[in-house]
């Protein structure tokens, strides 16, 4: 690690200096502030300057003294970014991965700080255009201005407290004039993608009109020999609406509504492993015939298979300007996401772990939403002394609502036996004020800023939990979550209800060495709220986990030089995190009862440390490469967990995921005259080994570990076809056909079986985009 930081280092500080010492740098021209010039007008080459919204105003990506990954819209369309999981392998330290064996969620990490324990809050937020959504889904990603991924702890500039980071989808909003495009996809696996956007003026500058859509729909890869389907397909139909009301220059109201539904026959999980010791090893002659099958078939006892997933928004942000110096801003959320799907856990033909449908029950379908949340900041930013403060302050408060419906049957040994059924209610309420300034030290120190921040966060949480063991009635879905009296066959319902509150900050001194360069160091403070244990036994003190703490300290450096008529763009960051307080799960039997139990406890700290560079270089001819590293290490300091009622030492222990990931992308323009420009793209990434996702499993699952894997991707266009406002493309993903894991269920040790959903295979793809409007010129 140290050999690794160094070097990255070395390379970040000798640009630097380069560029900040003429005497050094006689050769290099530095770019004026009009640098961005089109590129008729010169023959010098050319690295789009991204706008961002990281600090809750929009400024370059180069300007932002904080690590912010910015992917654009034709460089969404470029890597064929459709899905969440897509993101993976084209931003540094940043995975999505599936939850649980399903492809219709996503769980994001970022520095080794991932998704939701224990039913709690994640460690990254998603936004989707300034409001924190439930969850980011395919249907999400189209007709987007950009994408940003922010890391390190949040909360102190905008919307919800969050650990690991934040990831901003910012959809493309009505501008002032008539445009749009259609676009048209079709390939293997049955692939056919339509997609779409009109922007109108529907009163000059008054009143703007933007709408937009995507339909997808592609044929599963993993065949169900009982039945014949195809497992692993995506079919989803997503649409938006965004309505810009300007009445003066000093007033605008941003109306969003949008709306997704994802309806697939589910993920094809694929059995991999038998434990010899535990209770189901007699499923080891399903495993044989399992591997002779290969990866892209499979046998399941749950033959109805299905993944249905259904979100809607609304949106509104009214901003209102006082001055050139002050405006206020209030930004209103409504978010609502259904899900319901079928889940065969031990991944064999026979019935005994499994989610199955219960009559008269839907799985919050057509019935009260699996989660709804309103969401609701007022933000006041301004410019004081002179314009040397630049500040925000604000408030934000939500209130969410999952609902879980669990109307499944665990256990099928009897099958004339009911299934089991849990129903959850819980809401998760938050209230906050932060605010954050940054002041030019200008007239001491030339080009020097400071920057502080802080945030105070009140959450509140409640649980309610009902479970029954093969009810001799199955209650209806009205009856409420602690109906009275209980169903025969249901434990008595306990509810739950706590308060959590910290005060996190973030500090930070920031040198614009020059218009190029900059060159930060910064520290913050992150909290993640507590919660319940729902299968704890009554009265013990484990009924409630407590919240866990980030401290966090960054150096950064961002240049960018020119060679010649050669450009390069070098950002780099080195991190170190203190993480407190871990929230983990634990399983143990109870010495009080007897009872196996499944709970999230407090206690372990961990040191997190690693580095990112990203780089640019565009050349004169046309030619641009990108490219990026991350290396990442993370180790349990203290930690004790219980092992068959003895409590056991694992302090030392790494966290699971890759150490190290890199990523290179090649782009050559070229206009052909008379047929229009051609663009080739490739884009390679690479993932190092991961060791079993549950790092402190005792009996080790032979097929668990990831070997590193290399993923090409390549794509070429032809824009402006004779002259027209047409663009012809084809692509091809997963060139050599790698296999990897997309997600692994580490219950070898648990339940006795370990099982993975594979990655998607090669597929190929070609299309057509028209462009009308002021989008055709």
């Amino acid at each position: 690690m140290s050999m690794r930081l160094a070097c990255l280092m070395s390379t970040a500080a000798a640009v630097a200096v380069a560029v900040t010492n003429p005497a050094r740098a006689q050769d290099l021209v530095l770019p004026s502030s009009g640098a961005a010039q089109n590129q008729n007008e010169s023959s010098a080459a050319q690295i789009e300057d991204i706008v961002v919204t990281a600090r809750r105003t929009e400024e370059p990506l180069q300007k932002v003294p904080a690590a912010v990954t910015a992917i654009a819209t034709e460089q969404i369309r470029k890597l064929n970014i459709v899905d969440p999981r897509d993101l993976t392998g084209r931003v540094p330290s940043l995975t999505v991965g599936n939850p649980t064996s399903t492809r219709s969620a996503a769980s994001f990490t970022i520095r080794g700080l991932s998704g939701a324990v224990g039913g709690g809050d994640p460690a990254v937020t998603v936004y989707v255009a300034e409001v924190p959504t439930i969850t980011a889904v395919g249907g999400s990603f189209y007709d987007l201005q950009n994408v940003q991924v922010l890391k390190g702890p949040q909360g102190t500039l905008f919307g919800r407290n969050s650990t690991g980071g934040a990831v901003l989808l910012e959809p493309k909003r009505p501008v002032y004039e008539f445009g749009g495009y259609a676009e048209a996809t079709v390939g293997d696996f049955g692939l056919r993608r339509f997609q779409g956007a009109l922007n109108a003026p529907l009163v000059d500058d008054k009143l703007l009109v933007r709408a937009a859509f995507d339909i997808f729909d592609r044929d599963g890869y993993t065949r169900e020999v009982t039945n014949g389907v195809n497992l692993d397909d995506r079919r989803y139909k997503a649409a938006r609406l965004g309505i810009a009301a300007r009445p003066s220059a000093d007033f605008e109201n941003y109306l969003l509504v949008d709306y997704s539904k994802s309806d697939t026959n589910g993920a094809g999980m694929i059995l991999t492993s038998v434990n010899s010791a535990a209770p189901l090893s007699f499923l080891a002659p399903f495993l044989a015939l399992q591997q002779a099958r290969g990866i892209r078939k499979t046998a399941h006892s749950v033959t109805d298979f299905y993944d249905v997933t259904e979100t809607h928004g609304v949106t509104n942000i009214s901003t209102y300007r006082f001055s050139e110096k002050y405006l206020v801003k209030l930004v209103l959320g409504y978010r609502a996401y259904r899900h319901r799907n079928t889940n065969d856990i031990d991944s064999s033909p026979l019935p005994l772990l499994a989610y199955v449908p219960e009559t008269g029950w839907t799985g919050g379908t057509s019935g009260p939403p699996s989660q709804k949340q309103f969401s609701g900041e007022l933000q006041l930013q301004g410019k004081s002394f002179d314009d040397k403060l630049d500040w925000i302050t604000g408030l934000y408060a939500d209130d969410v609502k999952p609902w879980t419906n669990t109307f499944d049957a665990i256990l099928q040994f009897n099958p004339s036996l009911r299934p089991s059924i849990t129903v959850s209610q819980r809401t998760f309420k938050s209230k906050a004020a932060f605010a954050s300034a940054t002041y030019d030290l200008g007239n001491l120190l030339t080009g020097v800023s400071i920057t502080g921040g802080v945030r105070y966060t009140d959450d509140k949480r409640t649980l309610k939990n009902l479970s029954y063991l093969s009810p001799t009635v199955v209650p209806t879905p009205d009856s409420g979550v602690c109906p009275t009296p209980p169903p025969a066959g249901g434990r008595t319902c306990i509810p739950f209800a706590s308060s959590f509150s910290a005060t996190t900050w973030n500090a930070g001194i920031n040198w614009q060495a020059n218009d190029d360069t900059l060159l930060y160091v910064a520290s913050r403070r992150g909290y993640k709220g507590g919660g319940f244990n729902v299968n704890a036994r009554a009265g013990s003190p484990e009924t409630e986990f407590q919240p866990e703490f980030v401290t966090d300290i960054e150096l950064g450096a961002k240049t960018q030089i020119e060679v010649g008529a050669n450009k390069l763009r070098l950002n780099a960051a080195l991190y170190r995190t203190k993480y407190d307080d871990i929230q983990f799960t634990n399983v143990f039997r109870d010495p009080v009862d007897n009872q196996i139990r499944t709970l999230v406890l407090n206690g372990p700290q961990a040191t997190l440390k690693g580095a990112e560079i990203e780089a640019t270089f565009a050349t004169r001819f046309g030619l641009t490469l990108g490219g990026f590293y991350s290396h990442f290490d993370g180790v349990y300091d203290k930690l004790t967990r219980v092992v068959n009622s003895v409590p056991t030492d694992f302090s030392g222990t790494k966290f699971g995921g890759a150490r190290d990931r890199f990523g290179v992308t090649a782009t050559y323009d070229r206009e052909i005259a008379g047929l229009g420009d051609l663009e080739l793209f490739g884009d390679y990434n690479w993932t190092g080994a991961q060791r079993n996702p549950n790092p402190f499993a005792t009996v080790v699952d032979p097929t668990a570990d990831q070997k590193a894997y290399g993923i090409l991707n390549l794509r070429a266009s032809l824009d402006n076809v004779m002259g027209s406002p047409i663009q012809l493309f084809a692509f091809v993903t997963n060139v050599t056909d790698k296999v990897f894991y997309s997600y692994y269920a580490p219950t070898y040790e648990s339940i006795g079986v370990g099982a993975a959903l594979f990655s998607e295979p090669r597929m190929f793809g070609l299309g057509m985009r028209v462009r009308f409007g002021a989008d055709a010129q």
